[in-house]
């Protein structure tokens, strides 16, 4: 049986996906449209709740901006390549 969320977990999920989606970059209106959704999930949008919704924003933003990007296959491709040549160049030396 899956696990229902609440409502706090909701907001964090729809964060989450906000903010990848938009790339850790948005508009006021990107914002405001956020709100909306907020609301749907069953906020009441006050001032505070909205400086909330806004600081949990801005602080995926920052992880989002800080954490690693995952590299691509052709980066992978290259990393990995580097290690095998540095693996046989120290074992030359050897």
């Amino acid at each position: 049986m899956p696990s229902s969320k609440n409502a706090v977990q909701k907001v964090l999920d729809e964060a989450g996906k906000f903010v990848s989606s938009n790339s850790g970059v948005w508009e006021h209106s990107d914002w405001e449209a956020f709100l909306a959704q907020v609301e749907k999930l069953g906020f009441e949008l006050d001032d505070e709740i909205k400086r909330n919704v806004g600081n949990i924003l801005e602080a995926s933003k920052d992880l989002y901006h800080q954490l690693p990007k995952p590299a691509t296959k052709k980066k992978a491709a290259m990393k990995s390549s580097k290690k095998a040549v540095k693996k046989r160049t120290v074992k030359k030396k050897a």
